[in-house]
């Protein structure tokens, strides 16, 4: 009974505060596996692991691929309430890991916020809502 914006926010937490962004990990980081049951991965891992979590819920979800940070990046656009928001589970984790915080910067943001650190093919992917949520 859980709105849309609250799934996205559940999902969101449980993956930064379960999760040490780590490229060697014990299974491929590069999976929702290595996610769910090492509590380690990169950003494809947190993407598609936000991906299957949020598609189960209901949500409609859609996975992103582009660059941050000065390389190769991905993150996931939700929709709610009829707007494409942007999520980056993987920027939302601090570093160092940090199990009990939890950044909102890149929680349900506008084309507008994203692209000031983030490129992607825009021709691709929905346009998003002009402000944040």
């Amino acid at each position: 009974d859980w709105s849309d914006d609250k799934k996205v926010r559940y999902v969101n937490d449980y993956i930064v505060r379960h999760t040490t962004y780590k490229l060697k990990s014990k299974e491929s980081p590069y999976t929702p596996y290595s996610i769910l049951f090492n509590g380690e991965g990169v950003c494809e891992g947190y993407a598609l692991t936000a991906y299957l979590l949020l598609q189960a819920a209901g949500v409609d979800i859609r996975y992103i691929s582009g660059h941050a940070g000065g390389g190769l990046h991905a993150w996931n656009m939700v929709k709610l309430e009829g707007q494409w928001y942007h999520l980056d589970t993987t920027w939302n984790d601090p570093i160092p890991n940090r199990p009990d915080e939890v950044q909102e910067d890149y929680l349900l943001v506008s084309d507008q916020t994203l692209s000031k650190d983030h490129t992607w093919n825009k021709k691709q992917y929905p346009q998003t809502a002009q402000n944040d949520y």
